[in-house]
Parts: structure tokens; sequence; C-alpha cells
């Protein structure tokens, strides 16, 4: 089956998960052709250095830590039965073309019910803020958004306390 065809046919029967697959079944390799500084990189959600939310990691915390955060995009788990203990590094300056992770989205999700802590470097949050307490209830989450060496977060949408 052609590549494009193969393409049409996963978007159209249920998205980039069916279309890996096939693509894995049928020996094509992904490849990305792409500029790194194109727009439309991000916008399309190509193989490039703008990873579509689908392929964006995702790490599981099931211990009580320090846990470090490793991961700069996707969604991190709190699974601990009890108060897990997080730190996450600043996020790098810059495009992520150019080894940045400017406007990346980092979300934290309460699976557990627990009063959970994340911990960044001094003013690491909001230019002001450096810790993230979460309300205590399953399904809360907090999003974070790298930017200029710090992450961004709304106080007013998320149910994690910023201090």
């Amino acid at each position: 089956m052609h590549p494009l065809a193969l393409a049409a046919f996963a978007v159209h029967s249920g998205g980039l998960a069916a279309f890996l697959a096939l693509a894995v079944l049928a020996g094509v390799t992904l490849t990305y052709t792409g500029t790194t500084s194109s727009p439309k990189d991000d916008l399309l959600g190509t193989f490039g250095p703008y990873v579509d939310q689908e392929l964006a990691g995702t790490q599981i915390v099931s211990t009580a830590g320090p846990t470090a955060i490793t991961i700069t995009h996707g969604k991190v788990i709190v699974t601990y039965a009890g108060v897990a203990a997080m730190t996450l590094a600043a996020p790098v300056a810059g495009s992520p073309a150019n080894g940045g992770n400017d406007a990346q989205p980092l979300k934290i999700i309460d699976a557990s019910g627990h009063l959970h802590t994340l911990t960044t470097p001094a003013n690491g949050i909001n230019g002001n803020k450096h810790v993230l307490t979460s309300a205590g209830n399953i399904g809360d989450d907090a999003s974070l958004t790298a930017y200029n060496a710090q992450w961004l977060c709304s106080p007013t949408t998320t149910a994690w306390a910023l201090s």
C-alpha cells in the first residue's frame, strides 16, 4: 500500500495510533523531511521537533519521592498511595527546534487523591512561585507550559495550589 494511502486510511479510521500500528505492520519507515523552523510543523503534528501530544512522554509517579520529573512535555500521572514529593527542573528557554522547551505543555494529574507536592527552582512557576500542591482529589490536574526558562500555570484553572 502506498504510504500516502496508508496515512489517509489511518487518519480516517482511528488516528495516529492506527497509522503507527499499520506503518509498523507494513514495514514503512517514518521519516521527517520538513524544516525544523516551519510553524506548519507544529500545526500539522508532524514527526519533527514539535512532537504531537499523542507522541509526547508519560511519566508515572508511584513512589513517595523525592521523585524527579524527567519529562518536559506530556503527562505525569501520580499514582502513589500517599503524599508524593516531586521535583521539576526549570525548562530550557528557546524554541524546541533549537533545543529549548518554549510552549511545551506538561500536565500533572493526581490519580490517587493525596496532597502531592511539585517543587521547582525558586520563582520557577509564574516568575514568583515554586511549589504546586494538589487539592487531594482524584483527577485534579495542573497544566504547565514552558516559556523563557520558567513554567506558566494559571491559578484560576488548576485545582493545585501555587505557593
